[in-house]
């Protein structure tokens, strides 16, 4: 789909299509007004919003204000909520509570650990600053140990090692800067040591599948990236293995209750297509994003790389503010430029985006 904004008219050079039709891309990003006016690459961030998601949100608080009893609007609406987005995820819907954020999922999900979660908690390096926060909260500094995840196998024993006292490991699936990391390996590990894995799905939650393990598991996560709605709603997905009775099931969710009227509408959108179709769409997306980048150079890739999130060796905030007078919205992280897709991102976008980072390297923005 074509966007309102003048784009600078490029030879795409592709090889190979979108698996996401032009028509279902263009309905998608018709629900979004702001993909009119703006380039929308910051998706590791939040979702823009849509007038779907407005319109739902303006006609429960208007509804709120009109009513008798608003505790049980709140009760109805937080039960549609979790019905639809537990049916979306195929789980089991008494197995998921919901939170403000993503934080707030990892402290319901620790509390209801109950006792067990006194003990040593593992965090794994890379985890965001705000999780780690609520951690060192709950558990006490003294308590909490941040542990490495090995690059090769060979030192797997030392992984296992680092374990020794730790009653649940809290791990990103994937970090901020885009690295991935081997839950499959992580759930192994933790399989017969009766360690619990409480998982940040923040990054990849509504674009990918929640991963399967075979360990007590908690997957956190926030609603307002892949799930498309605006930030004030987090969810915690309980494995079968994990026992919801133990200690406080309480949410946190409840002032959020407008937003969370939200999602419904949300999930709609993003069930417009097959989430197969959406997975390629954003792998797609991220190869042809990979050969528009000149010089390739500029593009950081380390280790397990998710294909949604790519990190520019640019000054993150001099080209954040460039682009922004472009007319595109992109992210800034440790310093440098982060670029990230959504279902609702588009070839133009990459191409528009390339066109300007060309630009701004010959009228001589800074490039170290």
């Amino acid at each position: 789909m074509k966007s309102n904004q003048q784009h600078t008219h490029m030879p795409s050079g592709k090889e190979s299509e979108s698996p996401v039709s032009d028509s279902d891309l263009s309905c998608i990003r018709g629900c979004f007004p702001s993909l009119k006016k703006v380039v929308y690459l910051d998706a590791a961030r939040k979702a823009p919003l849509s007038s779907e998601a407005a319109h739902a949100m303006s006609a429960y608080i208007e509804q709120a204000l009109n009513c008798r009893d608003t505790k049980s609007l709140h009760m109805q609406q937080t039960k549609y909520a979790r019905d639809v987005l537990a049916a979306y995820l195929n789980v089991d819907t008494n197995k998921l509570r919901f939170a403000s954020s993503t934080s707030d999922a990892v402290v319901l999900a620790l509390s209801s650990r109950g006792d067990s979660a006194r003990g040593r908690i593992g965090v794994i390096e890379g985890s965001h600053p705000s999780v780690l926060a609520v951690v060192r909260q709950i558990a006490g500094l003294s308590e909490v140990v941040e542990i490495r995840v090995p690059e090769k196998a060979m030192e797997s024993d030392h992984f296992e090692k680092q374990l020794a006292g730790v009653s649940v490991l809290c791990a990103p699936r994937i970090s901020s800067n885009g690295k991935q990391y081997d839950v499959s390996y992580l759930a192994s590990v933790l399989a017969g040591s009766g360690i619990a894995l409480i998982l940040d799905e923040a990054q990849s939650a509504g674009i990918y599948e929640l991963a399967e393990t075979h360990c007590p598991t908690a997957h956190c996560f926030t609603l307002q990236k892949g799930f498309l709605c605006p930030p004030g709603i987090g969810a915690v997905c309980f494995s079968k293995a994990w026992d919801t009775e133990q200690g406080s099931i309480c949410e946190f969710g409840d002032r959020n209750q407008h937003v969370l009227s939200a999602l419904p509408v949300s999930i709609r959108i993003l069930d417009s297509i097959s989430r197969t179709k959406l997975h390629a769409h954003i792998r797609w997306l991220s190869q042809r994003f990979t050969a528009l980048v000149k010089p390739p150079n500029l593009l950081l890739h380390k280790g397990m790389h998710a294909p949604h999130i790519h990190l520019l060796d640019l000054p993150g905030r001099v080209w954040q503010n460039y682009f922004f007078s472009q007319g595109i919205i992109v992210g800034e992280y440790g310093g440098i430029l982060r670029v990230s897709f959504g279902c609702y991102t588009s070839e133009n976008d990459l191409l528009l985006f390339a066109d300007r980072l060309d630009r701004g390297i010959r009228d001589g923005l800074p490039t170290h």
